[in-house]
């Protein structure tokens, strides 16, 4: 699916909890030139991805939201941020 003009996959469905919404992924990149967004229903302030595998994460494309939720991005094995890395939602948002 083409998002803002990118080759991208978009992150539906989640288990959510009140206002909180929750991912779980085995593993979870992004390759340059690609983008992944999650979306939100309006009543969700929060997404929280957890990464379960034994890798980190790689992520060197668009990483973006489709509404105005916080994303929270979480691996114990770590994250790198490549060099083709971009955020597409608020900066606000935006949660280390």
């Amino acid at each position: 699916m083409i998002i803002n003009g990118v080759l991208s996959d978009k992150i539906e469905g989640g288990a959510q909890s009140g206002n909180n919404l929750f991912h779980s992924f085995s593993e979870f990149n992004i390759n340059t030139g690609r983008g992944v967004y999650f979306t939100n229903p309006t009543d969700v302030t929060n997404i929280f991805t957890r990464v379960t595998g034994a890798n980190l994460s790689n992520i060197n494309g668009i990483l973006g939201v489709e509404g105005n939720a916080n994303l929270f991005l979480m691996n114990p094995n770590g994250i790198i941020f490549g060099y083709g890395w971009r955020r597409n939602y608020n900066d606000n948002n935006w949660k280390r």
